[in-house]
C-alpha cells in the first residue's frame, strides 16, 4: 500500500482499489487469481474480486479472516498490523445461508495468518 492509500477513508480506498482492478484485463485477472489461491479460515476460496483486493493490499496472503474469526481460532492480530479491505454482499439469503440477490455491498477488514500469532 502506498502513502496515498494510507490516508484515505475506507470508502475512498475501496473505490481506488476497485478502479485499479477494473483497469486489469479479464485474462490478467484470471491469471493472477490462479496464482493466489487465497482462502478464508474455513478453507473456502475468496471471490476473484476479493482475492485481487487482498493481494493488492497484503504481501503473499494465503489464509485470511476477520479479527473475530482469528480470535475464535485462538489467534490474535499482532500489534501494528493493518488488514485488507474486502467487499461482502448484503441481501436476502437462501436456505444455505448464501446471499441470493445482493442489494448492496459492505466492506470488511481481513488479516492474513502471517499477521497473527497464537494467543498466550
Amino acid at each position: 500500500m502506498n502513502n496515498q492509500q494510507a490516508t484515505l477513508t475506507r470508502k475512498e480506498k475501496i473505490n481506488l482499489l476497485n478502479k485499479q482492478i477494473s483497469s486489469i484485463s479479464e485474462e490478467k485477472k484470471r491469471e493472477m487469481a490462479s496464482k493466489f489461491g487465497i482462502v478464508n479460515i474455513e478453507g473456502k476460496y475468496y471471490s476473484l474480486h476479493n482475492q485481487l483486493l487482498i493481494s493488492m493490499q497484503l504481501e503473499n496472503p494465503t489464509v485470511c479472516a476477520g479479527f473475530k474469526q482469528w480470535q475464535e481460532s485462538k489467534r490474535k492480530i499482532r500489534k501494528g498490523e493493518h488488514g485488507a479491505l474486502i467487499l461482502f454482499p448484503v441481501g436476502s439469503k437462501d436456505k444455505n445461508g448464501n446471499v441470493e440477490e445482493p442489494t448492496n455491498f459492505l466492506t470488511a477488514v481481513v488479516f492474513d495468518i502471517s499477521q497473527t500469532e497464537d494467543m498466550e
